[in-house]
């Protein structure tokens, strides 16, 4: 279809590196896919933390830097809005000490006359809503200057809508790239030569990512035959905690971490797996679990954020195994009955992959952004709370 002219588009986003990490990998795929094309013009501004590591979570570090990186990045919006003229702002953001950021940000847009969206990528709003909490009021503040409210996930959009008017939250879920995952897989039958199971998680190795119950779990399994691999980026006090678990009885030796990789050789460390596992205590709607779903492999995710409706617990068409978080003794149990038998999982897998196709291809994410693009870009803005 074509259009008189392009629509301009502000986005602020953070980018890889670090390459572990759902919302940076969400703007590469825009950048990649929907920077080219002939009927949009993607203005980017990176976002992401620069500095501090990805694994140094101080709250100091984090309130001097990022208060510093906020003035900054709210600087070159101001700029882009300024200068370029956007037809459209979309933001992402995780909250938290963010907030403040993001209502600066929202309220530029307003000044200028530029509907916004805010695209909120974590899973935490349904608890702080019930707490009605001093993050909740400030969140709440926030949502109402966006023209449209984005969330990844059935109870973030129902917690959103509940305290919006009506249609002023939607949902869209994020997307895989199925051509370039049957890419990886196809070179991993052609690489894969291992004796035993091996597990993978793949991710920022961070306590809130259930990695201590992780390898509790799998220290208590050491007459099965299996492998667990941790790929991602570790702070070395952290690391050195999970080797000592690990070790609690005996030598670890079917244990790896990798530490930090680019994306392309996490994918192919994770074809060759058997079974992906991300035990997470919080989690917005993660990529990990739409890579696992494209490659049919058989998944383990505690039910939090939007991996109950991405993976549809507890329904006929359940397409992963759901274990409570912070429960080491369910865990190991559920690890144990897949390393035993893993005919049954991979059953579930191969329906992981046909709802990949249908519901997250990136062909049918691209035209859903697109087009709420371009429904804001033709809606007035809101009434300023």
């Amino acid at each position: 279809m074509k259009y008189k002219r392009k629509l301009k588009v502000l986005l602020a986003a953070p980018l890889p590196p670090p390459d572990h990490g759902g919302i940076g990998n969400w703007t590469r795929i825009v950048k990649e896919r929907i920077g080219p094309r002939d009927d949009v013009e993607l203005i980017l501004i990176d976002t992401n933390v620069r500095y501090r590591s990805a694994t140094n979570n101080s709250f100091p570090v984090r309130l001097i830097g990022g208060s510093l990186q906020a003035l900054r990045d709210t600087f070159r919006v101001y700029i882009a809005l300024r200068k370029k003229r956007p037809d459209v702002f979309h933001l992402t953001s995780t909250c938290g000490l963010a907030t403040p950021k993001d209502n600066m940000m929202l309220r530029l847009a307003r000044r200028f006359g530029v509907p916004s969206a805010i695209h909120y990528r974590m899973g935490r709003m349904p608890d702080l809503a019930a707490r009605q909490c001093l993050e909740w009021k400030m969140i709440l503040r926030t949502m109402r200057l966006a023209t449209k409210v984005i969330a990844l996930g059935p109870r973030t959009f129902n917690t959103a809508s509940q305290a919006l008017p009506p249609g002023h939250a939607l949902l869209l879920p994020n997307m895989v790239e199925i051509d370039l995952i049957d890419e990886v897989l196809q070179k991993a039958l052609l690489t894969s030569c291992k004796n035993s199971m091996e597990l993978i998680f793949v991710g920022q190795v961070l306590p809130t990512k259930g990695l201590r119950e992780l390898i509790q779990a799998c220290s208590q399994l050491p007459k099965l035959s299996f492998k667990l691999t941790i790929v991602g980026p570790v702070s070395s006090d952290f690391k050195t905690e999970l080797l000592a678990l690990a070790s609690a009885n005996g030598k670890p030796t079917w244990l790896e971490m990798t530490g930090p990789v680019p994306h392309p050789i996490a994918m192919e460390r994770m074809a060759q797996a058997d079974v992906v596992v991300l035990p997470s205590y919080t989690e917005g709607m993660p990529n990990v679990i739409l890579e696992a779903m494209a490659m049919s492999k058989p998944i383990v995710a505690t039910p939090v954020g939007a991996i109950p409706s991405m993976l549809l617990f507890d329904t006929p068409d359940e397409c992963g195994v759901s274990v409570p978080p912070q429960e080491v003794d369910s865990l190991r149990e559920v690890l144990s009955n897949i390393i035993l038998d893993v005919a049954p999982y991979r059953e579930m897998a191969k329906k992981a992959r046909r709802r990949a196709e249908i519901e997250y291809d990136v062909t049918v994410g691209c035209d859903r952004l697109v087009n709420l693009w371009r429904e804001l870009a033709s809606m007035p803005l809101v009434e300023q709370a």
